[in-house]
């Protein structure tokens, strides 16, 4: 009986651990399947190295062709770091309570290095040795105000002088080889599928040494910029594989630097506000240490960030006092037509508004005036062209004027007047009351300057 309840306990024991054995293995593979979720997606390559296999658009240099990546598999990588990029390829999530309120963040391990909501880069996030590839992918994430434009937002990417307000390092960056038609792109990219492209080509980087004792390096990318229906920007960037180095420009070779995945999602959240997720994975080359690279990275894009706010206050600024916002005047020109057609007679009066002659602007000082009976008036367009009188009648009703001797015959022989429209009249006499004086008087800009003038001496 003894030995029973001994190999009982013995089953049970195996049994249970078995069980546990079985729970702990599928909670590894459970962990190792998120670690690795983003890995399966990365497993395709987007550049070909068999020339039978490359797909290849002319750039504008005669003779150089661009091979252009496997999209499909790109933009999936960019998807899987940056669900501002998913939110924006996908759509619905600009304009209020969307960009980072509306993204989905589940799927992928990210470490916090900052997070402080109160600041405009807000949050800061990486991944260790992504893909196995040894250097960290980085994520920066920025709540920014001004007008959410990729092209803009781009050039502190791309354009040398912008660069190096934030990149002391840079030495230069151009772009070497633009496609030569933007179309091609679009074709390969499934005519919409990742938005329409607006730009793209082959760029070159070249840095200065680093006082820290980091070489001069170089790189050799593919950007482009998507822009989306909903206001949204995506611009992307990859490096170029060893068979594109004849694209290199000439002279002496430097360390190559690798960004092997690099792009910036912008999604409008306001009128005037918009989100930023840049996401990078850069490999400096040679055998410096990622724990001592990342952090010079790191402080790079974030003075990027607080180089490009002020350029976009000052857009925003720009756009302000050039475009109307008041919110009590419409745009629409089914209501601007309404209001003037069914403007009362007072409104209608200063509408029907002439310029005066030369010599009477001179004169008052006044460019303007509402017409009247008795004016003596000339017109300057139409079929009645540089003939002149005097004003017998003003209809309000009809925005019109009646001049002598400005007629002409109906059918049945009859004589009528032409109503001239007061925007074709030069008034070049004045009838004169003591309101028309007081309102020349009130509105004589001669007057005015004189007396701010005066004003400013003791």
């Amino acid at each position: 009986m003894d030995s029973t309840l001994s190999n009982n306990m013995c089953t049970r024991r195996i049994s249970l651990v078995g069980k546990c054995t079985t729970s702990l293995l599928g909670l590894l593979l459970i962990s190792s399947n998120n670690q690795n979720s983003a890995v399966s997606a990365f497993s395709t390559p987007i550049f070909q190295e068999s020339v039978a296999l490359q797909r290849t658009a002319p750039s504008k240099t005669e003779g150089v062709d661009i091979e252009l990546p496997d999209f499909d598999e790109f933009f999936d990588r960019i998807q899987t770091v940056s669900p501002l990029a998913r939110l924006a390829m996908n759509g619905g999530g600009a304009g209020e309570g969307g960009g980072f309120a509306a993204v989905d963040d589940s799927g992928m391990n990210w470490k916090k290095i900052e997070n402080n909501k109160r600041k405009m880069v807000h949050q800061i996030d990486k991944i260790d040795n992504f893909q196995n590839l040894g250097p960290p992918i980085l994520r920066w994430r920025a709540s920014m105000e001004g007008p959410c434009h990729g092209m803009m937002f781009a050039d502190f990417i791309m354009n040398a002088k912008k660069r190096q307000k934030w990149d002391p390092q840079v030495d230069n960056v151009c772009e070497l080889y633009p496609i030569n038609d933007l179309d091609t792109a679009n074709i390969a990219m499934g005519f919409g599928k990742f938005g329409d492209c607006q730009k793209l080509g082959v760029g070159y980087t070249k840095t200065k040494a680093h006082p820290i004792g980091i070489s001069p390096r170089e790189q050799l990318t593919l950007c482009g910029i998507q822009n989306f229906g909903d206001g949204s920007s995506l611009i992307w960037g990859t490096e170029l594989a060893d068979w594109h180095n004849h694209l290199l420009p000439e002279g002496e070779r430097l360390t190559r630097a690798k960004s092997h995945l690099f792009s910036v999602a912008l999604v409008p959240t306001g009128e005037n506000t918009f989100d930023a997720e840049y996401s990078l994975q850069l490999d400096f080359g040679g055998n410096l240490p990622h724990w001592m690279t990342a952090p010079i990275v790191i402080e790079s894009v974030k003075s990027m960030f607080g180089v490009a706010q002020p350029f976009f206050n000052a857009v925003l600024a720009f756009v302000k006092n050039k475009m109307k916002y008041s919110t009590t005047v419409s745009s629409s020109r089914r209501k601007a037509r309404k209001a003037h057609f069914t403007a009362h007679s007072e409104a209608r009066r200063t509408l029907m508004s002439a310029n005066l002659s030369k010599e009477l602007q001179t004169r008052h000082g006044v460019r303007s005036m509402p017409i009247r009976k008795d004016d003596e008036v000339m017109i300057t367009r139409g079929m009645f062209k540089s003939r002149d009188g005097k004003v017998t009648a003003c209809f309000r009703k009809k925005f019109v004027v009646h001049v002598e001797r400005i007629t002409r015959e109906k059918a049945n022989g009859a004589t009528v007047q032409v109503g001239i429209p007061a925007s074709s009249l030069v008034i070049t006499k004045l009838k004169m009351d003591k309101d028309r004086k007081a309102a020349l008087d009130r509105k004589n800009r001669n007057k005015k300057s004189s007396d701010a003038e005066m004003t400013n001496v003791d």
